[in-house]
């Protein structure tokens, strides 16, 4: 048998599971929303999940933004200082993908 070739009847491949940085709930990468640090410190939302940095999840629901923020568990996470005009900033693409999100389901 070719080592290419899958047996029959095997098991399908486990989802990657992530952790939420606000309330810790996990889930597959797919249903929650990245974070990222880029080389040079900025942090941005990563709708496609694959940007090169830092990333930290949080679930797609608004409350979970809010919470990240006031503990500022994004920024520990992500291990870089946010200031409250960067969380505006992000907020506005969180809910923004969270729409989106909530639309494909």
């Amino acid at each position: 048998m070719d080592c290419a070739e899958k047996t029959p009847g095997a098991a399908p491949k486990p989802r990657r599971q992530r952790r939420c940085a606000s309330c810790g709930s996990t889930d597959t990468k797919r249903d929650l929303i990245r974070f990222v640090r880029l080389k040079d410190g900025t942090v941005e939302v990563d709708p496609t999940g694959k940007k090169a940095g830092r990333g930290a999840y949080l679930c797609a629901k608004h409350e979970c933004f809010v919470a990240a923020r006031k503990k500022n568990k994004l920024g520990a996470a992500l291990k870089v200082p946010l200031s409250p005009d960067r969380y505006d900033v992000l907020e506005h693409e969180f809910d923004r993908l969270c729409a989106a999100h909530g639309a494909q389901e």
